[in-house]
């Protein structure tokens, strides 16, 4: 699980007021001994900001490694990733997407647009988990370069509309640097990569999340580029894009039409009319022959009735995420959001427009409680945008965050709370071996191996049927829905309950412990625990994490006929 307590997240915190402390003793110490306008004195600015910045770029550094380290992984990183890879399989081979549920295949909710996207990849480095990695990085990795560029240009058109304040700041014996618009980018960006972990190590998976950051960070950015209509269409052609991708994307679509039209007025009517045309209305009309026959079936009816409120899962769960990894840096954008508004709301850029949308999206996503922590990963850019953003506002417009180096404070505590043991993240050395060990186990069974929580490998067909629990648990779930001896389950699983021949499954927890295909316990009885034997195989660290191949069940019906449905 990928959760801390309160009190760690205190203890990073101390650790960085004390670093903050530190510097504030230290250029007193040296200002009184040496001088305010000494050489020392400016230098205990540069060494102080110039650790945070090494830190920033140290993170970056790492997380580049870290994604290529993984990209290699034989297994899942994330538990749908083969899964995913069935659907671009699917694609490649001329079969529909979206079609009624099987014991071999039954699609994820999400839109189709990922898997499309991910076709050039495949055509390079084959039709496998490296090539959807491999996009994943890309995307990643452009996604970063926007969060730059977005603070970078919303610093610069602050520098340039108060040269006092800065002149002011100047007099502050800081560095140089923290009037640099590229350096506030670099810290933006430090933050997003040192955040990889608190994102549920999602960015560099085989999922749509990267390329549905990027396009709507890139829509964003270029619709504040104030260029021309053609440029705006564009952000907001790439912003429907990532509705397309994931269905939260239609939140930050809204929210850039309704920023067009808070600054063009009626001139905007060409916006909303190729966004409800690219958004709902082709959604609706989407001809059946294109990705399916199901296709509204399982991106409009399944996910909304998993749809569950409630004051903890909802409202509080977001809020906790908020306050334990990205608290200071709501703070202090909140407080210049509320200072733009009441000032003047035409400083308003689209970045501070989207916050509220952005904050809107949490209790959304959070309606499926089922989500993991990366449904939050446009929340959390964005509150890396403008809250680094509003610390440089802060910094040239009040004193006291002047005099007392609040920027230091903000960002030295903004790392320290998404801070992790890298080392978490990386792939074990021994990922490779220990994968062959298990395809040659199995291989050795020569028998039907059912693995719910993988589907089918990228390499061997070893598993049948190929069904994944998640898609099929999704399905089923529901508010007040009890999981156990489903009649769904019961029909597509009847090759696994009545084999032809010799059969067995195999899980990463034991079965009688999962409430959807605890029914099997009926005619399976546990073969072999492996341990720890396959570890290296268990998934990235998440919120709600699957772990690795552990339990192998054989096939040994009672007695008579199998056919006694048991809840376990």
């Amino acid at each position: 699980m990928l959760e801390r307590t309160m009190t760690t997240q205190l203890l990073l915190m101390t650790i960085a007021v004390l670093f903050w402390l530190l510097y504030l003793g230290s250029r007193r110490f040296v200002g009184q001994r040496f001088g305010r306008r000494s050489a020392a004195h400016q230098q205990v600015g540069h060494l102080f900001y110039g650790l945070l910045t090494l830190y920033a770029i140290g993170h970056i550094v790492f997380v580049g490694f870290a994604w290529f380290n993984r990209a290699g992984f034989p297994l899942n990183l994330e538990t749908m990733e083969l899964l995913k890879l069935q659907h671009v399989r699917r694609l490649l081979s001329g079969l529909p997407l979206y079609v009624a549920p099987s014991a071999d295949f039954i699609p994820l909710v999400y839109n189709p647009l990922y898997y499309y996207i991910v076709l050039p990849f495949t055509w390079i480095g084959g039709v496998n988990l490296y090539s959807l990695r491999m996009a994943a990085i890309v995307a990643a990795a452009g996604s970063y370069g926007v969060v730059f560029l977005a603070v970078r240009q919303s610093v610069a058109r602050l520098a340039g509309s108060d040269h006092s304040n800065a002149n002011a700041v100047r007099r502050r014996a800081v560095p140089s640097w923290l009037l640099s618009p590229s350096w506030w980018g670099l810290m933006a960006v430090g933050l997003m990569a040192a955040a990889f972990r608190v994102m549920d190590t999602y960015l560099d998976n085989a999922a749509a999340d990267s390329w549905t950051l990027l396009t709507i960070l890139l829509g964003s950015y270029l619709i504040s580029l104030h260029r021309s209509r053609l440029v705006n269409f564009t952000g907001l052609l790439l912003l429907i894009a990532a509705f397309w991708l994931k269905q939260y994307g239609a939140i930050f679509t809204l929210g850039a039409v309704g920023y067009l039209t808070w600054r063009e007025g009626w001139r905007s009517w060409p916006y909303w009319l190729v966004a409800i045309g690219l958004g709902p209305l082709l959604y609706f009309a989407l001809p059946a022959q294109w990705v399916g026959p199901e296709f509204h079936y399982y991106t409009w009816d399944v996910p909304r009735q998993w749809a569950e409120f409630s004051l903890n899962s909802t409202i509080l769960r977001v809020i906790k995420y908020i306050v334990k990894h990205f608290g200071w840096l709501m703070l202090s954008a909140g407080l210049v959001w509320l200072w733009q508004i009441a000032r003047n709301t035409r400083t308003l850029t689209i970045w501070n427009f989207l916050l509220p949308f952005a904050l809107l999206s949490g209790p959304y996503v959070a309606l499926d409680p089922g989500n993991n922590n990366n449904v939050f990963i446009p929340l959390a850019t964005w509150l890396i945008i403008t809250g680094v953003t509003a610390t440089y506002v802060l910094m040239t417009n009040l004193r006291p965050a002047q005099r007392f180096a609040a920027p230091l404070l903000f960002l030295s505590a903004s790392f320290a709370l998404v801070a992790y043991q890298p080392a978490t993240i990386l792939i074990p050395h021994t990922a490779q071996a220990s994968y062959q060990d298990l395809v040659h186990t199995l291989e050795e069974l020569h028998a039907a191996v059912y693995a719910p929580g993988i589907g089918q490998l990228q390499d061997h067909e070893l598993f049948s049927p190929t069904v994944h629990w998640v898609t099929l648990i999704d399905l089923i779930r529901r508010p007040g829905v009890d999981l156990c001896d489903q009649p769904l389950a019961r029909r597509l699983l009847d090759p696994v309950f009545h084999p032809s021949g010799p059969a067995y499954i195999l899980l990463e927890h034991p079965l009688d412990e999962d409430a959807l295909l605890a029914f099997l316990s009926d005619v399976y009885v546990l073969d072999t625990d492996f341990g720890n034997r396959f570890i290296a195989l268990r998934d990235s660290p998440k919120l709600l994490e699957v772990g690795w191949p552990t339990y192998l069940y054989r096939y040994d019906p009672p007695l008579g006929k199998a056919d006694s449905w048991r809840c376990g």
